[in-house]
């Protein structure tokens, strides 16, 4: 929980950051061009940063699911309590 709120503060400051120094007015067109190529950069590594949260959840649910997708486990059901078919 510290964690995660920790790194939403730092994420919505440097957002907050990049945004209003894109607002800026430039004194020239290239510090127009630099702040508007830093501004791609934070979103490219934001995108790269889902991207990878992405790929390790959906890798660790596979492995979570992995011995319950196996075809050989499937095809012979364990009986945990074999009952007695005798008549008595």
């Amino acid at each position: 929980m510290l964690t995660w709120r920790t790194f939403l503060l730092t994420a919505t400051g440097l957002l907050t950051g990049y945004v209003a120094a894109a607002q800026t007015p430039a004194t020239s067109a290239s510090a127009a061009s630099s702040t508007q190529g830093m501004l791609f950069w934070f979103v490219v590594g934001i995108l790269g940063l889902v991207l990878l949260v992405v790929l390790l959840a959906s890798a660790m649910i596979t492995v979570q699911l992995r011995p319950h997708l196996d075809p050989e486990q499937d095809a012979e059901p364990t009986i945990l309590h074999p009952q007695s078919t005798t008549a008595e």
